[in-house]
């Protein structure tokens, strides 16, 4: 092993961290799949400069004041108090929170943009503390991008191109983005030749001085649990470069923050981590496993391979590397709207027949969703897109049980799995699209996907659970009181009386044209002609 990649703290026997968290993405880091609503503005748009499909093109298509207005109306909306409280009460330990790098020193589009920002980044831990929530911070997006996708805040090499027009008034904006894209944090990726042809020693830098400033901004703040430096660098990252930048992260934070948890991301490769941290108490590898691009479509298949994901960690673990899983989903289909980015997909995806539902309405004051009129561009190299007001969710499954069965089934056979790791994130919190509940926690968990689990054991009651059970009681009390006074008052405090109708002819006159009238009468009584009572 490496003498640079050795661990700092004592080697024993690492203690059971017991994460149950959730991730809460979309908030600083915009994605169009999570919140659509925001990027419906830039449909139908033909100025690519006008066009947001990630937070930096957002925050350059906008300009800094309408920018800053919405992100601001965002943020308070998106996560909010009441959240964090209903995730204490669903069992959730923890949450990873992803940020920018722009956040604390903005650069580009985004200075002016994103003010407030790092007011409503501490909102959210205080609130975290508060609910006893740990906090992962998570440096989701860098400057010029660690992998090329919208998850990083930039979808590096994007080429835009208009199509001769159909018609004299109309022409219609193409682009294409996963052909080219590439990770140009550390260096320029050039494309034809599949290498760094120079490096950006200085992006590298930028973002260690801002993961630094994290570390000594809230190193004594009570809900921040630990660091994890970078999400997801592409599986071209140069090994050692990277392996570099994550152990001079790891040494400042064990200087000045050794209570702290370190995770690293695996940047989608397995076999290059035999020499690094190992056997470390306060260090976790990162692992992202989702089924959403397996091509495979049959329900055992799923189930199968999430009963071996206890085997693959327990690999790792024998080697000295503890595993956490930053994300993951109970999703096994590509159809998701903008999952593969804004009015894109991945060639050949989707893979089956997707269901639509009518697409959310914004939850911000932005323009919304042309809900009739078809959209003319953009347009990118593969398909995802709504369809007269309809956004695809979720695709066919070939199961023999009732898909909610299913979905159930696969969380408990994942989470059993994930309990060979330190713990797991899931992969989100929420989406605005409610029935894709494959990717959103809050509406799996009212749908009970997690019964049987360590979130909610069988014969375990949620909190909403008592209230109604409560509710339930005191209702039926009520009814056995109140109809037991009402038997008591009709059968031994008045006197049983019968009615009955009474048809009276009277001669019609003026006053009275009709002559038939109905009067009460009780048994034993009789009536004169004039219809009234005689006693």
């Amino acid at each position: 092993m490496s003498p640079s990649y050795t661990c700092l703290t004592k080697p024993h026997p690492p203690e059971k961290w017991n994460v149950h968290g959730v991730n809460l993405g979309g908030l600083f880091v915009l994605e169009p799949w999570i919140t659509p609503s925001i990027f419906y503005q830039f449909i139908n748009v033909k100025d690519s400069d006008k066009i947001g499909m990630d937070m930096y093109s957002f925050c350059k298509a906008l300009g800094p004041v309408e920018g800053k207005r919405q992100l601001n109306a965002h943020f308070s909306l998106w996560v909010n108090e009441t959240d964090l409280a209903k995730l204490s009460q669903s069992g959730i330990t923890h949450v990873r929170l992803p940020l920018g790098d722009w956040m604390f020193r903005p650069y580009g589009p985004y200075v002016g943009c994103t003010d407030g920002s790092l007011a409503y980044f501490e909102k959210v831990l205080n609130w975290c503390h508060k609910y006893d929530l740990r906090v992962l911070l998570d440096m989701h997006g860098v400057i010029d991008s660690q992998n090329g996708l919208d998850n990083s805040g930039h979808s590096q090499n994007v080429e835009y191109i208009v199509n001769p027009p159909q018609y004299v008034y109309d022409s219609i904006l193409t682009f294409r983005h996963w052909p080219i894209r590439a990770g140009n944090w550390m260096g320029h990726y050039d494309i034809a030749s599949k290498n760094y042809t120079s490096w950006k020693p200085e992006n590298v830098a930028f973002t260690k001085q801002i993961l630094f400033q994290l570390v000594d901004t809230y190193k004594r703040h009570p809900a921040v649990w630990g660091l994890e430096p970078l999400n997801e660098p592409w599986e071209y990252t140069p090994q050692d470069k990277l392996k570099d930048f994550y152990y001079e992260v790891y040494e400042y934070m064990h200087q000045h923050a050794p209570h702290w948890k370190f995770i690293y991301h695996n940047s989608f490769r397995e076999n290059i981590w035999s020499d690094f941290l190992l056997n470390c108490s306060n260090v976790a590898l990162d692992w992202h496993i989702y089924q959403a691009w397996n091509i495979e479509r049959y329900g055992d298949q799923f189930l199968l391979e999430a009963d071996n994901y206890g085997n693959y960690i327990d690999m790792f673990k024998r080697n000295g590397v503890q595993i956490v899983v930053g994300e993951f989903s109970m999703a096994t289909d590509n159809c998701a709207m903008w999952l593969n980015g804004f009015q894109d997909n991945l060639e050949g995806f989707p893979i089956t027949d997707c269901k639509y539902a009518p697409c959310p309405f914004p939850y911000i004051d932005v323009k919304d969703l042309q809900r009739v009129n078809p959209i003319l561009s953009p347009f990118g190299t593969g398909f995802s897109t709504p369809r007269m007001g309809t956004c695809p969710y979720e695709g066919q499954l070939v199961i023999a049980d009732t898909e909610l069965d299913f979905l159930h089934d696969l969380t408990y056979r994942k989470l059993r799995s994930f309990e060979h790791a330190q713990g797991w994130f899931f992969w989100n919190f929420k989406t605005e699209m409610k029935k894709e509940i494959g990717w959103n926690f809050q509406e799996g968990y009212k749908h009970n996907l997690f019964q049987g689990t360590v979130l909610q054991p069988y014969g375990q009651f949620r909190f909403m659970d008592y209230l109604g059970l409560l509710g339930f009681v005191l209702l039926a009390q009520f009814i056995i009181v109140y109809g037991g006074l009402q038997c008591y008052r009709r059968f031994f405090k008045s006197p049983v009386r019968k009615y009955q109708y009474v048809r009276v002819e009277m001669p019609a006159t003026e006053s009275a044209p009709l002559n038939m009238h109905k009067k009460y009468a009780s048994a034993g009584n009789v009536l004169d002609r004039t219809g009234y009572m005689s006693v």
